[in-house]
């Protein structure tokens, strides 16, 4: 069993390699983005064990992401695969100055319905730490539901529980409502207990 638990939606990057439109740009390169993804990589990679759930689109994409999960030795048998949805993406620009343009292909992603249900049928048997952000909470109501799940039971078991907030505006509706999500998410955090 992993020391850490962790969940959230990876994606596949397609990063430009010269600076303009999508139109003008023609090579681009292919990576991997996700917060808690990163966080796993990071953590193995300090000689720490890691499961990463996810849910991946049975696509290249989802595909490509589970090789990488499993060889950088993070536990990737708590990925779940699905026909009905299809794994994000995202185009980023490459700019000379500021902040390149991001352009996500990620709505109704397989990740963002990772539900509660989800969570329940998890194993966290030998479980230390688990690790929340604010990114999976702005996918979907089920993705909120099931960042507290996983916080209740985090605590049933005893584990540590942190929470990065991880603010990324244009995913949400309103700035009111990631101030007030991520707030609830924060204080319930600290405070649920079994």
């Amino acid at each position: 069993m992993s020391e850490i638990f962790t969940m959230g939606e990876p994606m596949v990057v397609f990063i430009a390699e010269k600076p303009g439109t999508f139109s003008k740009v023609e090579n681009y390169s292919r990576g991997l983005a996700g917060a808690e993804l990163n966080f796993s990589i990071g953590v193995t990679r300090l000689g720490h064990t890691a499961s990463y759930f996810t849910k991946l689109g049975k696509d290249p994409y989802g595909a490509y992401i589970h090789e990488f999960i499993e060889k950088e030795k993070i536990d990737g048998e708590k990925v779940l695969f699905t026909e009905e949805y299809l794994t994000g993406s995202y185009l980023k620009t490459k700019v000379l100055e500021g902040d390149p343009a991001v352009y996500y292909f990620r709505k109704n992603s397989a990740a963002s319905h990772i539900c509660p249900e989800d969570i329940e049928a998890q194993d966290l048997s030998g479980v230390k730490m688990v690790h929340i952000t604010g990114i999976t909470p702005a996918l979907s109501e089920d993705c909120r539901r099931s960042c507290m799940t996983l916080a209740k039971r985090a605590h049933e078991i005893g584990a540590m529980v942190s929470f990065d907030p991880n603010i990324r505006e244009k995913l949400w509706k309103s700035r009111e409502e990631m101030v007030q999500t991520l707030n609830d998410i924060a204080l319930k955090v600290c405070t649920i207990r079994p």
